[in-house]
């Protein structure tokens, strides 16, 4: 009788679990399925996409993909099994510098539905995520468009940005081709990098001093800044200039391995949390990856 007892209690208690597991749910961060730490470091980007107005935030300054991350916690998702149509939509790509360079997407819909990274055969679905976002970011995209701003227009197939300076007087505008990025770095400045063709050395970067109206030089390749500097790739080496009197403060030449032949033998060029060192990518003769961090001189960081 004790044994029989005692395997009822047993099947009770497994049961128990089971409906536990079945009935637990899985939030929208849970889906990112990625070291949380990757979220908070200082190159990682979201870009949003609301309707035809484009905006990119970065952990750079004002901490934006970090807080949208850690807000993804309180969306419980189900599985959908038959998908709405729907025509307004959000859409934010997570784009990860360093050390990671792939990108996590979210597509979320009015009718409150969620494609992650392009898998349309698998839908979720929270109810009320869509109000939700529009709220969460209402405050972030109203200051955004007192800095600049960034559309798309479907009819002519191009983009137009503006940007303007801290009493909202216009410095710069146009229309392209091909997509403007535009990112505050500080609470002065932004920088502007477009994509114009194929390589890396097809893109061109400018910053924009929002107090004082003042533009920088033109930077060609991969950009990335600290403080007053910039960081460039050129062929076979990484420059670093002052921002906006675009003069050459440090070349990074020198490597472990002798870089690739060919002329886009720089990957990428990032400084590290603290603004001490750049972390460079390069190709090898293999045309293989190598990472190697080199320390800025103490001259440069002093200044």
């Amino acid at each position: 009788m004790k044994k029989l007892s005692a395997l009822i209690v047993f099947c009770f208690l497994l049961c128990l679990c089971s409906c536990s597991n079945a009935t637990e749910k899985q939030t929208l961060q849970d889906m990112m399925n990625l070291d949380k730490s990757v979220f908070s470091l200082r190159n990682t980007e979201i870009d949003v996409y609301n309707g035809e107005d484009i905006y990119r935030f970065s952990n750079k300054y004002d901490r934006v993909p970090e807080d949208f991350y850690n807000s993804l916690n309180q969306y419980e998702v189900e599985v959908v099994t038959e998908k709405e149509d729907a025509y307004n939509h959000i859409c934010i790509n997570f784009k990860f510098n360093n050390p990671y360079s792939d990108t996590i997407s979210l597509d979320i819909d009015e009718k409150n539905q969620i494609i992650l990274n392009h898998d349309y055969d698998n839908v979720y679905k929270c109810e009320g995520i869509y109000d939700s976002l529009q709220e969460y970011f209402k405050p972030i995209f109203s200051e955004s468009n007192f800095a600049y701003m960034v559309g798309s227009t479907p009819v002519f197939n191009q983009y137009e940005y503006v940007i303007y300076d801290k009493n909202h007087n216009l410095i710069k505008n146009d229309t392209l081709r091909s997509q403007p990025h535009i990112t505050k770095i500080s609470d002065d400045e932004v920088c502007l990098w477009v994509q114009a063709g194929t390589g890396i050395y097809a893109r061109w970067s400018i910053y924009y001093n929002r107090a004082t109206g003042e533009a920088s030089p033109t930077y060609s390749g991969q950009t990335d800044s600290y403080g007053n500097l910039t960081c460039n790739t050129g062929s076979g080496k990484v420059v670093v200039s002052d921002i906006f009197s675009g003069q050459e403060i440090y070349v990074i030449d020198k490597f472990n391995e002798p870089p690739a032949d060919f002329v886009e033998n720089i990957v990428s060029a990032y400084f590290t949390e603290d603004g001490a060192q750049i972390k460079v990518v390069y190709k090898n003769q293999n045309n293989v990856d190598c990472e190697q961090v080199f320390d800025l001189p103490q001259n440069i960081l002093a200044q």
